[in-house]
C-alpha cells in the first residue's frame, strides 16, 4: 500500500505511462517516494487482470512481483544502492559486477550494468504486457554508461517501458532528459505528511519531518538512526566540546549526517540573523551565535559544508575531511574567519 499521496497520483502517472511515447523520468526530493510509485507503476502495468489504478494481487505476475522474482521487472541502480533483494538471480537489478576484494561497491551506475540490461532485454518478454525497466538514482549514470543507453531511451524494444528516478535531475546529462517524459513528484502538504508519519506510531514526528525537510520517508528513515538524539545533544551545547563528545566517526554516512546537521544549524542561524523564526527548533544557543558570528562568517562556514557534502563519496581521506569540518565550525564559534 502506497502512502496516500502517492496514490492521489496513480491516474496521471498511468495515463502517461501507458501513452509509451518516451521513458517517463520521476523527479523530486529524497524521501518522498518516487520509487514506490515507480514500482506501483511496474506493478500495474505488469499485473494481468487490472481494475483501474488497482492490481488484482491474484495473478501469477502480481505473484511474481511480491516475492522479487518477476523476470520482466528489472532494476537498474547503483551498486551502493542495491539491496539483497535485487540480484539478477532473482529477476531484479543488473547489478554491479562483484568489487574486488577490499573495493567498495560503486555508488555510480557503471557501463558493464547497463550492457548486462541491454543484453537481456534483447530477449522476448517472458509473458504478459511487457516489460518494466526501473532505473534509479538515474543521476548517477557514468558518462559511458550513459552514452550506451541512449539509443534504447530513444527507440526501446515492443512494450518495454524505462522508468527513471533522481532527485538530482540537473546532474542528468542532457542528452538523457531530451528522451524523457518529466514526471515532476513533490513532497506533500505537511499536514498530510505528519498525519501519515504520525499514524506510523512515531514520537516527535513534527521534529523530524522538519529535519527530513518535509519528506516523510526520509523521517521514517532517519527515525531508524539516533539523529534526532544527537540534533537534541547538539543543540543543548552548541560548542566544540559538544559536537565532539558525538563521536562522528568517518564513513561517508556519518559525515554526511553531520554536515547535514550543521547545515540545518546554519539555516536556523541566518534565519535569526535576518529577524526570522528558527526553521528547525534550534535551541536558544543557535540565537547567541547568530548575534556572535558575522553573516559573512555564517556564508563562509555554508560554502565549507557544501564543498564537503560534495566530497564525501571521493577517495579523500575522511578523518581529513572530518577535522576540516570541525576547524570550520570551531572558528565559527570564535569569531575567526571560516575559510582557509
Amino acid at each position: 500500500m502506497i502512502p496516500p499521496w502517492l496514490t492521489e497520483r496513480l491516474p496521471d502517472s498511468l495515463t502517461a505511462l501507458k501513452a509509451g511515447a518516451h521513458p517517463l523520468l520521476f523527479t523530486g526530493p529524497k524521501g518522498i517516494g518516487k520509487r514506490l510509485l515507480a514500482e506501483e507503476l511496474a506493478s500495474l502495468r505488469l499485473c494481468l487482470a487490472p481494475v483501474g489504478t488497482t492490481v488484482c494481487g491474484q495473478c501469477d505476475s502480481c505473484h511474481w512481483i511480491a516475492a522479487g522474482t518477476h523476470p520482466d521487472l528489472m532494476v537498474l541502480e547503483p551498486a551502493a544502492e542495491a539491496s539483497d533483494s535485487t540480484t539478477e538471480e532473482e529477476g531484479g537489478a543488473e547489478s554491479d559486477p562483484t568489487p574486488a576484494k577490499g573495493k567498495k561497491p560503486s555508488r555510480q551506475i557503471l557501463i558493464e550494468q547497463v550492457r548486462n540490461l541491454l543484453n537481456r532485454i534483447e530477449l522476448a518478454a517472458h509473458a504478459g504486457p511487457g516489460r518494466v525497466i526501473l532505473i534509479d538514482h538515474a543521476d548517477q549514470l557514468n558518462p559511458n554508461a550513459a552514452n550506451a543507453l541512449l539509443k534504447t531511451l530513444e527507440e526501446p524494444p515492443a512494450r518495454t517501458i524505462f522508468i527513471l528516478i533522481t532527485a538530482a535531475e540537473e546532474r542528468l546529462p542532457v542528452t538523457v532528459r531530451s528522451r524523457c517524459r518529466r514526471v515532476p513528484i513533490s513532497a506533500p502538504p505537511q499536514v498530510a505528511g505528519l498525519s501519515w508519519f504520525t499514524q506510523q506510531g512515531v514520537t516527535n514526528a513534527d521534529v523530524l519531518l522538519r529535519l527530513a525537510g518535509g519528506a516523510p520517508l526520509r523521517a521514517s528513515a532517519m527515525n531508524e538512526t539516533d539523529l534526532l538524539d544527537r540534533w537534541n545533544k547538539l543543540n543543548q551545547d552548541l560548542s566544540s566540546e559538544g559536537i565532539r563528545r558525538l563521536n562522528w566517526d568517518t564513513t561517508p554516512e556519518a559525515l554526511t549526517e553531520l554536515c547535514l546537521l550543521l547545515q540545518l544549524l546554519t539555516i536556523d542561524v541566518q534565519r535569526r540573523q535576518t529577524g526570522a523564526a528558527r526553521l528547525y527548533g534550534a535551541g536558544r544557543e543557535v540565537d547567541a551565535l547568530a548575534r556572535q558570528a558575522s553573516p559573512e562568517q555564517v556564508s563562509d562556514f555554508w560554502r565549507v559544508l557544501r564543498d564537503i557534502r560534495g566530497t564525501l563519496h571521493h577517495p579523500l581521506n575522511p578523518t581529513l575531511v572530518r577535522d576540516r569540518l570541525l576547524i570550520s565550525f570551531d572558528r565559527l564559534l570564535q569569531g575567526t574567519p571560516v575559510a582557509g
